[in-house]
């Protein structure tokens, strides 16, 4: 009797630990739930926008664009608070698959340009990614970014005004869209690459 008691307690209690990780891992997985429910009611709150004719918006610091492959990203400097004047060679841009920082270096002084987590989930190609400032008739920072997977983004940065893409007309004119925009790079594409060939032939630099 003595040993059936021992059994018993013994099952008792391998039957309480796994109820207990079950509870603790299901409270986990509402946890994570509540969380992504929660990121998705902030991200409609805040998307609400009309999609402009590229797909994008404008928010205080800068606009984005879009098509289905890549995000174009534009920052006038006078909007930045930044001292001018302002040169390529002392901006410094740090690409990662799911956020981006930019900042400009006078002297000892850094100041940021733009910076933070892309919209929620989306990463891009951080090695067909790329930057350039342009300075005719404004100075602007421009990034350009490659989209890991196609599709339209609802923000360029999270926790930053967006767009309502249910707004879209539909994909005939995402793909007219894509298709002025590629023509538009590769009119640009050796400008920019020039430019960049410039900037490190430079011995100031």
């Amino acid at each position: 009797q003595g040993i059936t008691n021992e059994r018993d307690i013994w099952k008792a209690a391998e039957n309480y630990q796994r109820e207990e990780a079950e509870r603790r891992l299901q409270k986990m997985r509402d946890d994570i739930v509540f969380r992504q429910q929660a990121e998705e009611e902030k991200e409609k709150s805040i998307c609400n926008q009309v999609p402009n004719k590229w797909n994008g918006a404008k928010t205080p610091l800068y606009e984005f664009r879009q098509h289905l492959i890549n995000m174009e990203v534009y920052v006038n400097m006078s909007n930045t608070g930044i001292p001018p004047p302002w040169t390529a060679k002392n901006i410094k841009v740090e690409f990662r698959k799911d956020r981006v920082r930019a900042v400009y270096k006078q002297g000892r002084m850094v100041y940021p340009i733009v910076s933070g987590e892309f919209c929620r989930g989306k990463t891009i190609v951080v090695a067909e990614s790329y930057w350039v400032l342009e300075t005719d008739p404004d100075s602007v920072f421009q990034l350009v970014l490659r989209k890991a997977e196609e599709g339209l983004w609802t923000q360029f940065l999270k926790g930053d005004p967006g767009i309502d893409i249910s707004k879209i007309h539909g994909a005939s004119d995402a793909y007219e869209l894509q298709t002025e925009i590629e023509q538009k790079f590769n009119l640009t594409t050796r400008r920019q690459m020039e430019y960049f060939m410039t900037q490190v032939e430079d011995p100031g630099d």
